[in-house]
């Protein structure tokens, strides 16, 4: 139902402009949104944040065609083994990092820390890489990476099956609107 555009929320009258639609009931949709999607309104969208975007997605989607091109040849013969790729990725990323970890590493409190950082660090840098570059010797690098377009997706169903954590409406969309590239 269609409610008049003259109300006087100051929370869901800038939601209803920035979303640029007639508003609808607002009890409805308050819990359904909440302040999350207002915040996404107010953010300034600059220059410098959409130019590090396209950079972002850049790297990351050029990524999957220059592992292919690392380990062949323009005439199909071969340069660097899978592994080689992939330890070079991993010799290039830890070589830029290196300067950050110095500056942050008085930050980590105790060693338990320390381990659940190398948890990370190997799970979600370390074993991709090599399972990537293993996957492109037996698959073409665009069909690469709409695999990983998948990420979101097992992201959400690990954390609800295995530990069980509740879904909300926001992340069941991120997820469909990752699915669908």
């Amino acid at each position: 139902m269609l409610i008049s555009t003259t109300t006087s929320s100051p929370v869901w009258g800038s939601l209803g402009n920035c979303l640029s639609f007639p508003r609808y009931d607002q009890s409805r949709w308050k819990n359904l949104f909440s302040e999350r999607l207002l915040y996404l309104c107010r953010m300034s969208i600059n220059f410098r944040s959409w130019t590090l975007l396209l950079l972002l997605a850049t790297i990351w989607g050029s990524s999957f065609v220059l592992m292919k091109q690392g380990m062949h040849a323009s005439d199909g013969t071969v340069l660097f083994s899978h592994q080689q790729v992939a330890a070079l990725r991993m010799l290039i990323a830890s070589t830029v990092l290196l300067p950050f970890t110095v500056k942050f590493i008085r930050k980590i409190k105790n060693f338990k820390q320390l381990g659940f950082l190398a948890i990370v660090g190997f799970c979600g840098n370390f074993i991709p890489s090599f399972l990537f570059t293993y996957a492109e010797t037996k698959l073409s690098s665009g069909y690469a990476g709409m695999m990983n377009s998948f990420t979101p997706i097992f992201t959400l169903l690990i954390g609800a099956f295995i530990f069980k954590q509740s879904l909300t409406w926001i992340q069941l969309i991120g997820a469909l609107i990752a699915g669908l590239g």
